[in-house]
């Protein structure tokens, strides 16, 4: 996953990269039981939007990812 800093396009990216590493922190909470999974289906929700809104790959990775571990914990 790589980051694309330009002058355009620098700080959404960032942004991208800071709700990632947040989401992360909330889905190993969520994966160790002290996130509801209400919380966590929510999460997962925005994750969608902000993927649809974003074309970069980062933001689409992470959502198939979290995708792919909500289905885990669900079964």
């Amino acid at each position: 996953m790589q980051l694309t800093m330009n002058k355009k396009h620098g700080s959404l990216q960032t942004g991208i990269l800071l709700q990632y590493l947040l989401w992360h922190d909330i889905f190993l909470s969520a994966m160790y039981n002290t996130v509801h999974i209400s919380s966590f289906c929510l999460l997962l929700k925005a994750a969608f939007v902000i993927a649809a809104s974003s074309r970069t790959i980062l933001a689409k990775q992470f959502v198939i990812h979290l995708h792919k571990k909500l289905k885990q914990k669900s079964n």
